[in-house]
């Protein structure tokens, strides 16, 4: 086994920089929300225009907050990627996976291969897909639909303690089993040791976290960088390509 020595000390201090920046969006984002709701019911109960003026104010402060983080976002994005690239790109990736300890487990998820040559039939063309089970959509903010699905659920459990199955079989079917329980758990009642005493639900709405105004996008967090083909006559090696980073 070889040994390769990274210095993994600027793309780690850059990914706890993201998970921060990400969780300040979200906090912006939510007041944002709140702040417009607050606006839109001031405008509907017919209150003072200089109060509406300033409120107004503090809606645009707050939009213009959350468009900074999201800028801020996708930068340290492109910045992660610059220091992954310098990390590896200029390695060979054959010692690479010779650094691979055999002391450790590799899995190798599954992808779908496909294989033809170009039509004069000098090159063979590789294309490589992914398999859902690669994909990672998580987004911990809740759309609107959600929230209110969740809410919807908690209500009902609360209207019929002895029912649970109805609320849960709907949030389920809306959003699938696991998100469906992410939901329900992210919206968990500050009262909900009083089903079956109280009335309704109480939900702190300014600690539900809210999901970005763009929605998550999916990563293959399990895909490895790159992939190779070798191409064997008997035992002869002919060819051995690695595909781009």
């Amino acid at each position: 086994m070889v040994l390769l020595q990274l210095n993994l000390a600027q793309i780690t201090r850059a990914r706890a920089g993201l998970a921060a920046q990400r969780e300040q969006q979200r906090r912006a984002l939510a007041q944002y929300r709140q702040a417009a709701g607050e606006l839109e019911a001031m405008r509907r109960g017919g209150a003072d225009a200089r109060l509406l003026a300033r409120q107004q104010q503090r809606v645009t402060r707050l939009a213009q907050t959350v468009r900074a983080a999201t800028r801020q976002i996708t930068q340290s994005l492109q910045t992660i990627r610059q220091l992954s690239t310098r990390l590896i790109g200029r390695r060979d990736p054959a010692l690479m996976v010779n650094a691979l300890a055999a002391t450790h487990p590799v899995l190798l998820m599954p992808v779908s291969v496909q294989t033809r040559y170009d039509d004069a039939t000098t090159r063979l063309m590789i294309r490589i897909y992914p398999d859902v089970l690669h994909g990672y959509a998580h987004d911990p903010g809740l759309t609107d639909a959600e929230v209110a699905s969740g809410k919807s659920y908690w209500t009902q459990r609360f209207a019929n303690p002895a029912d649970a199955a109805s609320p849960w079989t709907q949030i389920a079917r809306a959003f699938g089993p696991s998100r469906a329980a992410y939901v329900v758990q992210t919206l968990t009642p500050g009262n909900v040791a009083a089903i079956g005493e109280a009335a309704a639900p109480v939900f702190d709405d300014a600690a539900i976290p809210l999901a970005a105004v763009q929605s998550a996008p999916v990563y293959g967090r399990a895909l490895p960088t790159r992939f190779v083909a070798i191409g064997l006559r008997g035992d002869t090696e002919i060819f051995r390509k690695w595909g781009a980073i």
